[in-house]
């Protein structure tokens, strides 16, 4: 993720991101241009929040915080929640927290992305920015250990605004990246032309404010002063998603330059007006301001027309349901690495986590072949791993090595489509698939031995290939490495 400052991106933001952004390439960034939109265009809803803007992402991302009670000692639940969910956000106060510039000296609430627990050495395992020191404004988050008795005391001092004890968990039920931003854009064109400026909001209301002083008054002070930071972060999120698609756009980051600058002088000047109870002329009502959002908005409009006209390379690897830091890649390989009791199945709902390898409509015939290995904790059962296929239709199909039935293929959420027993566990597997335009072959190669495992007969063109690996019952410890991954299309 980007390196911002808290000013621009806050210590309840950044965490949040950077859970979605591991469950899904370009969700976390979709998710700080959301925040931003609104801080920006969506008047009178900024004042309330604690830190989760959830009621109003929500209009533009599938997304959900999921929320657990504490009633007792936080480290016990705690620990059984990371195993049974996943990584966690908890949080807490810096008064407590002694490396913490706020250590005794004010109470400063914070959010802590806490990702595992180590039942040996008795620690969570946390992602964060506390810990170090830097040099410029730039944030950056990195893993950290800390002491349950620490954790438990930052989490009890945590009291604000009635806040119950409560910890959370930000998951999404569906995200297109190219569906979602062109959605956000188009969006963001009808606020341009409505001239919703959330910044007229905040001057009104400190209008209405006698006393400079005020909590309120001061909390709208700052909450305009920050939204012209946030709308640079929204811009510059936007072009790193179109990165991510492989549309890069120099034009929007030198016009991005330019609405801060445009923005934060009239901002500036508009708040030494009301400081001096002079006549106010609304931002809607502003020639400069008027100026640079008609250039954004021609621009926005360009990018969706480039959206919507230029093919989309979607050929890209890249990850889906890594809801907790499973799957790793490296010069070496793909490695899928499970440390928890929580269940990666697809059956009733779909939490495998899935490395795809090809993302666009396949109608030549194709040769997958990879090489699973160094398999640790499968003898347990309770797993299955292998090659998965999507069709343009959704179809969805697992071909792969299961602990228990040996090779399979199964047309995932409807019924096993074929199995047959595989003679001998042995550390590496060859996997392949072969697809001659109509018909899916699929094999598994133990040393010298190939076992045709079956075929499947495909209507439709193929959207997916890639890699998956499931888990259930008790099969929390599964490490399997892939290498010599190859795709062949004739």
């Amino acid at each position: 993720m980007t390196p911002y400052g808290f000013d621009m991106v806050n210590c309840f933001e950044r965490p949040i991101a950077i859970m979605l952004e591991n469950q899904a390439k370009g969700l976390g960034r979709t998710f700080l241009v959301c925040n931003a939109m609104v801080m920006n265009y969506s008047i009178g809803n900024n004042l309330s929040h604690n830190g989760f803007y959830f009621s109003d992402v929500h209009n533009y991302l599938s997304i959900k915080m999921k929320s657990w009670s504490i009633k007792r000692n936080i480290n016990e639940t705690l620990s059984e929640l990371l195993a049974s969910e996943g990584s966690l956000l908890v949080p807490g106060n810096l008064k407590m927290l002694f490396y913490s510039e706020h250590y005794m000296k004010s109470d400063w609430r914070h959010l802590f992305l806490v990702t595992r627990y180590d039942i040996e050495k008795n620690i969570f395992y946390i992602l964060d920015n506390e810990q170090q020191k830097y040099e410029n404004e730039c944030v950056q988050y990195q893993k950290f250990a800390m002491l349950p008795e620490i954790l438990n005391r930052v989490f009890d001092k945590y009291i604000w605004l009635g806040e119950r004890r409560l910890v959370y968990r930000a998951e999404y039920s569906e995200f297109n990246i190219q569906h979602n931003l062109k959605k956000i854009i188009s969006n963001l064109e009808n606020k341009i032309n409505e001239k919703t400026y959330s910044q007229d909001y905040y001057i009104n209301e400190m209008l209405n404010i006698n006393d400079e002083n005020e909590p309120l008054y001061l909390e709208l002070q700052k909450l305009l002063l920050s939204s012209v930071k946030y709308k640079y972060v929204m811009i510059n999120e936007i072009n790193e998603i179109l990165e991510l698609l492989n549309i890069p756009n120099k034009t929007l980051l030198t016009l991005n330059k330019e609405v801060f600058l445009i923005w934060n002088k009239c901002v500036l000047k508009a708040l030494k007006k009301i400081k001096k109870r002079k006549e106010y002329i609304g931002f809607s009502e502003t020639a400069d301001i008027q100026v640079i959002e008609g250039k954004l908005k021609e621009e926005f409009h360009n990018i969706l027309q480039i959206i919507d006209e230029v093919k989309i390379n979607c050929e890209d690897e890249h990850i889906i349901n890594d809801f907790d830091g499973i799957i790793h890649k490296n010069d070496r390989g793909i490695s899928f690495i499970f440390h928890s009791i929580k269940t990666y199945n697809w059956w009733k709902e779909d939490n495998c986590p899935k490395y795809i390898i090809k993302k666009r409509s396949i109608i030549n015939k194709f040769k997958l072949n990879c090489t699973f290995r160094n398999i640790k904790g499968c003898q347990s059962g309770g797993c299955q791993f292998g090659l998965y296929v999507k069709t343009d239709t959704n179809e969805k199909y697992a071909m792969g090595y299961d602990a228990v039935n040996g090779g399979e293929i199964s047309l995932i959420g409807v019924r096993i489509l074929c199995q047959k027993s595989v003679d001998h566990f042995d550390e590496m597997y060859i996997q392949r698939i072969i697809y001659d335009g109509i018909n899916i072959f699929f094999e598994i190669q133990v040393k010298d031995i190939v076992y045709q495992i079956g075929c499947v007969s495909i209507s439709s063109n193929i959207s997916e290939v890639g890699i998956y690996c499931k888990t259930w019952d008790l099969c929390t410890e599964l490490e399997i490495h892939i290498t010599d991954v190859i795709f062949h299309e004739e």
